[in-house]
């Protein structure tokens, strides 16, 4: 003889909660008291935002910036005004790397070209920034020379402007690199 019997539930089934989850570096987080904490590491450019209620996105600053600009004649163009507050109000020091091309498509130097490396820093309190002077920077220049690029700043914005030559259209592009370190 058998027995059979037929298990009746009511109701839903209690929700599984996860008490670990995997990392992309082999590790796991733990849950404490059924929460895990997702932050950005402060100074990283790493934020977090809540999207939907189960859904949690991670935003990478991009330390590395392009721009192109055309000067006309000798009047100055911002190449970059590079945002520093994508870090918050942390206190603390932007080191930059950046590469500059000119390249002169109109006026009496046309066809002539130029190039420029510079490094440098910005010290932040958080709110607003400013250059630590002076820039390293070298030129690489057909004759006549341009005028060496300028690093400035207003409120939070690292600035870099560049000036052409009179008579002169110059396409300019430029590669921006940094890194932060602060109070965290």
């Amino acid at each position: 003889m058998s027995n059979a019997y037929l298990l009746e539930t009511t109701g839903n089934l209690p929700p599984q909660v996860p008490l670990s989850f995997h990392l992309d570096d082999g590790n796991s987080a733990v849950a404490s008291a059924n929460v895990i904490q997702v932050d950005g590491l402060p100074g990283s450019g790493i934020t977090t935002q809540l999207g939907a209620s189960n859904q949690i996105y991670i935003t990478f600053a991009d330390t590395v910036q392009t721009a192109i600009v055309t000067t006309v004649g000798t009047v100055p163009q911002n190449l970059f005004s590079i945002n520093l507050s994508p870090v918050g109000t942390v206190p603390g020091v932007f080191t930059f790397a950046v590469k500059i091309v000119a390249y002169c498509t109109a006026g009496p130097d046309i066809g002539k070209g130029w190039g420029f490396t510079a490094t440098g820093a910005y010290l932040s309190n958080g709110t607003t920034c400013a250059p630590l002077t002076p820039f390293d920077i070298n030129s690489f220049q057909s004759s006549p020379a341009l005028p060496v690029p300028v690093f400035t700043s207003s409120g939070i914005n690292a600035i870099l402007t560049v000036t052409g030559l009179a008579g002169d259209n110059i396409n300019w592009k430029g590669e921006a690199e940094y890194i932060f370190r602060g109070t965290v």
